[in-house]
């Protein structure tokens, strides 16, 4: 009794000593209040299920760990650098600048921009924005999964989505595909408790939520029609026609300034892309079971695709004998939210790469994730034997750990490395060239932050291509000071070259995704036009070397011979 006496008394010093001081504004009692409420809340429904929570906690730690692990250990890339140029922007320029890119990822860049505006734009720092979006799938998805079906489909759910590759590989990337991730399946679950309960908050919820995704990725709008339908016009809920229809047409006219952006910017930007084939279409299913991280195909990967496939078709199957046996919608009603979900975008993406632009990308369809786990959780959770529904679920995140290190320390443009060779070999009145003009931005990111490797005291070689001046570092002009320079194809015309070649004593010209490695019209366009910049500029200055440091290629062009 004296030891819990003791106990209060800590209790109550500890409360005394970290109370907030009560602020004299009007609205802090209020606000007070709904923290202390919501507080109280999440410890009661901890109360209910203390178990499930702590399970679906590690998850989520499990998730955030793998996600962070080596965050800053690989260079940033082209699309990293086009990330971080546009949330650098300020006030309209940052507006241009989103539109420029056809309101794709807009809200991820805001986010980006508050994030830089309070924390900078270091590497860890960003990178953890998509860390924290990507742990955050890990109790949206037993959120999900547990209204729909029930705690233990949550559970599974949710351990399936914290050693799900994609999403921790992305999680390394300045990118978004951990926010929409985050916000598609938040959107479900805000359709299912508004038709629920019926309350304009939960309706106004759902429509923040799909607005948001849909501007996030173009491609969540096919994602935020099949919620809508599969969710809203099934006669699981009491149909709630009226608010249901008004929140569909909200979110219809809010997404008008989305589609004047995309069409605006049309698919020039995807030029290297071809038409989709039956491998590539192999490849995406197996990226999305996480079967085919590093494109080797083994008898780990293809048991883990062939197991993938097997529990999607039972789920289905298992759903619609369900609802013909009992009578009863509801199991069919996931199965189709499930199906849908993951079938349409690859379908509607398949075609419009077919018959009007490419636009088949793998990381397109991160959006399918939550449906797949959802699926599988839906199968694994029908078989009756409890522990072999978890010995199932074990079995797929161990098959899945087998490919687990293709999700680190994979470098796709190193130009941390590029920049310390370039400005350590750097002689005064040297010049660099950057085809595409993009690596423009990652060359001076590691100007702004050198890297250990890189002798800060060597002159800094002048840009010609993009016609820029970058500063020494670490004295190095910011992101934020450069216009934003996302998917540039410009190269030197012939009078430039006569310039460069009087006024450089040695050039160097880095090139990558320059069209050469993609056979579609567009990209051959992007490869001459290279070609000849390339082959101008050898007839100037006489003599040219090639390296290459990984998918960069180093054109050096002197005058003298070597």
């Amino acid at each position: 009794m004296r030891q819990t006496n003791e106990i209060s008394q800590w209790f109550l010093r500890a409360r005394d000593t970290f109370a907030i001081k009560p602020s004299r504004h009007p609205s802090f009692p209020r606000v007070r209040a709904s923290v202390i409420f919501l507080a109280q809340r999440v410890w009661r429904a901890f109360l209910v299920r203390p178990y499930s929570y702590s399970f679906v906690a590690l998850g989520t730690v499990a998730s955030f760990w793998l996600g962070a692990y080596h965050l800053g250990a690989v260079s940033i890339w082209g699309d990293e650098g086009a990330s971080i140029s546009i949330a650098s922007q300020h006030g309209t320029v940052l507006l241009h600048a989103i539109a420029h890119d056809g309101g794709n990822f807009a809200f991820y860049y805001l986010v980006l921009h508050f994030v830089i505006a309070l924390f900078g734009d270091g590497t860890d720092t960003l990178r953890l924005v998509s860390v924290l979006f990507g742990a955050l799938c890990v109790p949206l998805a037993y959120a999900l999964a547990s209204a729909l079906v029930g705690n233990r489909c949550g559970l599974i759910s949710s351990a399936l989505t914290a050693t799900t590759l994609p999403l921790i590989y992305w999680s390394h990337q300045v990118r978004g595909y951990t926010l929409v991730v985050a916000l598609l399946t938040a959107t479900a679950l805000a359709i299912v408790v508004a038709m629920r309960n019926g309350r304009n908050v939960a309706f106004v919820a759902a429509g923040i939520l799909a607005v948001l995704s849909c501007y996030t990725e173009l491609l969540s709008t096919v994602v935020i029609f099949v919620q809508f339908v599969t969710l809203g016009l099934t006669p699981l809920f009491r149909v709630r026609w009226r608010k249901w229809l008004i929140t569909g047409l909200g979110v219809a006219l809010a997404l008008v300034p989305l589609a004047l952006m995309a069409k605006a910017r049309g698919s020039h930007q995807l030029f290297w892309l071809g038409a989709p084939t039956e491998v590539q279409m192999h490849e995406a299913i197996g990226f999305l079971a996480s079967a085919r991280m590093n494109g080797n195909v083994t008898s780990v990967t293809t048991l883990l695709l062939r197991l993938t496939e097997d529990l999607v078709f039972a789920a289905v199957v298992f759903g619609v004998l369900k609802s013909i046996w009992t009578r009863r919608l509801e199991p069919f009603r996931i199965v189709a939210l499930g199906w849908f979900w993951v079938s349409v975008p690859i379908a509607i993406a398949y075609t419009v790469s077919i018959h009007i632009t490419p636009i088949f990308l793998d990381r397109y369809f991160l959006i399918c994730l939550p449906a797949l786990t959802l699926l599988l959780g839906y199968a694994l959770d029908a078989i009756p034997v409890v522990p072999f529904a978890w010995l199932g679920c074990g079995l797929l995140i161990g098959l899945r750990s087998q490919q687990l290190y293709a999700t680190h320390d994979v470098t796709i443009d190193n130009w941390r490395a590029v920049a310390s060779r370039i400005v350590n070999q750097a002689h005064s009145g040297d010049c660099v060239a950057f085809y595409f003009n993009d690596g423009f931005v990652d060359f001076a990111y590691y100007l702004e932050h050198p890297p250990s490797g890189m002798n800060i005291k060597s002159p800094v070689p002048r840009s010609v291509l993009p016609a820029l001046a970058f500063g020494s570092p670490p004295t190095s002009r910011s992101i934020a000071d450069f216009p934003p320079i996302v998917e540039s194809y410009t190269a030197l015309n012939a009078r430039q070259i006569v310039s460069v070649s009087h006024t450089c004593p040695e050039l160097t010209v880095l090139s990558n995704h320059d069209g050469h490695n993609s056979m579609t019209p567009g990209a051959q366009i992007v490869w001459r036009r290279f070609v000849t910049m390339r082959d101008g500029l050898k007839n100037a200055y006489g003599h040219m070397t090639r390296d290459n440091l990984g998918a960069i290629a180093i054109y050096r062009f002197t005058h003298s011979g070597p």
